[in-house]
């Protein structure tokens, strides 16, 4: 019986480390999201899921078809550590510094001109408009109702004032169950409302079921993965109110740029906010016991970087330890 016992939790023991991918796409084969096997993603080369295929990711060099690890950028054939620092953050070489205009200068990175294509070349908490990098309104400050243009959390709110046009810049209001909306943003996630045919409604999961691997139709907004199983969307409230905005608050309170490889273990995001980065991407990914390419490919070298749960090798002695202890005494 203790034989037996021993048996079955290192069958399970394995099936959690190696996941439970029954049907993940080999190299070259055409795929979806979430449905490639371990050291392969599925990449398409026009943007288009429609001719996507199982591609590795490389450490080494790159070009348009061989795509870096995530954490890592092309740059000129190599795959780097690249572009994880925007104005103001240190650096150590050019290539660090992201955006169009910005220099390495004095170990920080800079934009001399501050002009810019995209927010990108700007500061953390500021825009680029009309090719200019510009500071964002801050609480309370004057703001055009049709520009919004407040700084991080906040929002541009109507006044008493005569000008239609001019509000002021205030805390994020979100919406109760019956108000209008525009999307799940809108609704008071905390309380697990979210938009629901332009009102704001109680949540109520009830994601598709069948096998989506052989009718593409069932899952309609929902991911599909390689076990065929219908996988939650992440705008659900719990996903917004547990994962996306504490880490967009923690990205303010740390003055984190979101424009740039925030995957990079060098990137302010990753250093401060990693765990709750770790959070986002296993709910991107899916179901880690699922096709497990996605996860082992992306989540698990990330999440371990960031010093986030899982199973080490002490764990997993402990884990053995037990077993012989139940099997011999």
């Amino acid at each position: 019986m203790k034989i037996l016992f021993v048996l079955i939790v290192l069958f399970n023991l394995i099936l959690l480390i190696k996941g439970q991918c029954t049907e993940c796409k080999g190299a070259g084969e055409k795929c979806k999201k979430g449905q490639c096997g371990e050291g392969l993603v599925c990449i398409s080369n026009t943007g288009s899921f429609d001719d996507a295929v199982c591609s590795p990711l490389s450490q080494d060099k790159c070009d348009y078809f061989h795509m870096c690890d995530y954490s890592l950028t092309c740059v000129n054939g190599v795959c780097i550590d690249a572009y994880f620092s925007v104005v103001g953050d240190p650096c150590e070489k050019q290539t660090d510094c992201y955006g169009n205009f910005t220099k390495c200068t004095n170990n920080i990175c800079t934009n001399p001109t501050n002009q810019c294509s995209t927010n990108s070349d700007c500061r953390y908490n500021q825009e680029c408009i009309n090719k200019s990098c510009t500071n964002l309104i801050g609480l309370g400050k004057n703001c055009s109702l049709n520009d919004d243009d407040c700084a991080f959390s906040l929002s541009c709110q109507k006044t008493y004032k005569v000008d239609d046009q001019i509000g002021t810049c205030q805390n994020i209001i979100l919406a109760n169950i019956g108000a209008s909306c525009g999307s799940n943003f809108d609704c008071n996630f905390n309380d697990g409302l979210y938009c629901s045919n332009s009102i704001c409604e109680k949540y109520v999961e009830n994601i598709p079921t069948g096998n989506c691997t052989t009718d593409n139709s069932i899952c309609k907004n929902y991911m599909c993965s390689c076990n065929g199983e219908c996988l939650n969307d992440d705008s659900t409230p719990e996903f917004l109110s547990k994962i996306y905005f504490p880490l967009l608050e923690c990205a303010n309170e740390n003055q984190c740029s979101l424009n740039l490889n925030s995957y990079s273990s060098s990137s302010c995001l990753s250093k401060k906010c990693g765990s709750l980065r770790c959070k986002l991407l296993k709910t991107d990914v899916g179901d880690p016991n699922g096709c497990d390419g996605y996860y082992k490919t992306l989540v698990q070298p990330y999440c371990d970087k960031n010093n986030s749960s899982k199973i080490n090798g002490f764990s997993l002695m402990s884990i053995l330890l037990v077993m012989v202890i139940t099997l011999f005494f």
